[in-house]
């Protein structure tokens, strides 16, 4: 801060309490907090800074920052402070906007996916790849697919921008080929569509009843999650069924699965919406439903022939 001021910066610290902290740790008089962050005002705008996240970009804030109890420390002309819900307009969104293509050659599916990964979401992919080799980044990826289809994957290539900067936003791309992604039955071929972001494990809802609220904030560190799969079908085959549209919704999210067909494309599209940071323990049982649709919903299967 001395340095700030030196340069003639409107700056200032920031205690907090980080949310995986509890939210009402600090009701009764404490000086309980186990973080400290940055304030800083300049060119009309606010921004709050993380100092401890090399990988972070500037005025970005982590999921466990975004509305955590923080306290301003009172400047020399400042007589007041109180707890305040951390956050500001002016930084980029945590969101990770995903598409993907899966094509069909020589029997084997091709699949494309480019992700566009923004905000605090962004400094997860830096600290994890900006310090590998190439081979061993082409390494734990040919793993890590090999682990989501169960199958032994071919990886393509693989592209990540932005890795040695700090900018808002980093696009990784990569493409591999799997042999016999769909299964046969009684002379159709069955495709699950490959989401990268579907719901695997009931966990979340495995008890019917709630005795206190569950923070969704702990369950999606985006407030959004949107993924479009394009999938062009074999040459010579058609589409059994074009699949419902399906929608479900309650007072803590929402999520729509809906699909169109253009010529011999099928394209998908799955979207997540969180509209609350807490599920109540009397909306519980409605949020449980519309979890359990989800999970169903997400192993749907196409049939064609």
């Amino acid at each position: 801060m001395s340095m700030c001021r030196e340069a003639g910066l409107n700056a200032n610290l920031v205690l907090v309490d980080t949310r995986d902290e509890g939210d009402n740790k600090l009701v009764l008089p404490t000086i309980g907090f186990n973080h400290c962050i940055a304030q800083l005002n300049i060119n009309g705008k606010m921004y709050l800074i993380e100092l401890t996240d090399n990988h972070l970009p500037f005025g970005s804030m982590s999921n466990n920052i975004v509305n955590a109890n923080g306290l301003y420390i009172l400047k020399e002309n400042e007589s007041k402070s109180e707890l305040v819900k951390l956050n500001t307009v002016n930084r980029t969104g945590n969101t990770i906007d995903r598409i993907t293509t899966v094509q069909f050659k020589d029997g084997a599916a091709q699949i494309k996916r480019v992700f566009k990964i923004a905000g605090a979401e962004s400094s997860y992919t830096r600290g994890n790849y900006s310090d590998m080799s190439k081979t061993d980044r082409d390494k734990q990826f040919t793993e890590r697919l090999s682990n989501e289809f169960g199958k032994n994957v071919k990886l393509v290539e693989l592209n990540i921008t932005n890795l040695d900067n700090l900018k808002d936003t980093i696009e990784m791309s990569y493409q591999f080929s799997i042999e016999k992604l769909t299964s046969e039955v009684a002379g159709m071929q069955i495709l699950k569509f490959p989401w990268v972001d579907a719901y695997s494990s009931a966990a979340v809802v495995a008890a019917e009843k709630r005795t206190f609220p569950l923070n969704l904030w702990s369950f999606s560190a985006t407030p959004y999650d949107k993924e479009i799969i394009t999938l062009t079908l074999p040459a010579g085959k058609k589409l059994m069924e074009i699949p419902k549209n399906l929608s479900y919704k309650c007072a803590a999210i929402s999520y729509t699965l809906s699909f169109e067909v253009r010529g011999d494309k099928v394209i998908a599209t799955r979207e997540v919406k969180y509209l609350k940071e807490q599920v109540s323990v009397n909306e519980y049982a409605e949020f449980r439903e519309v979890v359990n649709n989800m999970l169903e919903a997400d192993k749907l299967q196409i049939a064609f022939k």
